[in-house]
């Protein structure tokens, strides 16, 4: 397929000869065909896509946490080898982990409860959106630095 082709095109020099290339011409034309194709597919999906942040948030909470469970892992595997096998354990068992025994020796209720807060886990998503925007902002100079885009 189109991966074997582009793979075994790398292997040519350079400043090649007419040859080697034409093998590339019809892969690298489907591959931008595919490429184009996912984005128009990707935008009309998004098009009428609604955000329910009470949905969402009743969802979350019916998970008791364990979709958020890594962070408290993250926060107890100093305290603890065990860490990583008490929160499976627990969200396995559907039991709270703001108030399992194992989990508050170490972490309190309320940090617990905050680290379950998916409003607290979004990373680095506000300075990636910042610079998203900010390079697709009309009437402004683009980044010249390759971290920036």
């Amino acid at each position: 397929g189109a991966v074997a082709t582009v793979l075994a095109n790398m292997d040519h020099e350079q400043q090649r000869a007419a040859g080697p290339w034409h093998a590339e011409w019809e892969t690298v034309t489907d591959l931008l065909r595919l490429t184009g194709g996912g984005a128009h597919r990707i935008a009309t999906s998004l098009t009428g896509l609604h955000v329910h942040p009470d949905a969402m948030a009743r969802n979350l909470e019916a998970t008791g946490g364990a979709l958020l469970a890594e962070r408290v892992t993250a926060a107890l595997a100093p305290h603890t080898e065990r860490a990583r096998d008490i929160v499976t354990d627990r969200c396995a068992a559907g039991a709270p982990l703001d108030t399992d025994p194992a989990i508050t020796a170490f972490l309190t209720p309320a940090a617990v409860r905050e680290m379950l807060n998916p409003a607290g886990y979004v990373g680095h998503a506000p300075d990636l959106v910042d610079d998203i925007l900010a390079a697709c902002a009309p009437d402004t100079e683009r980044p010249t630095d390759s971290k920036d885009i």
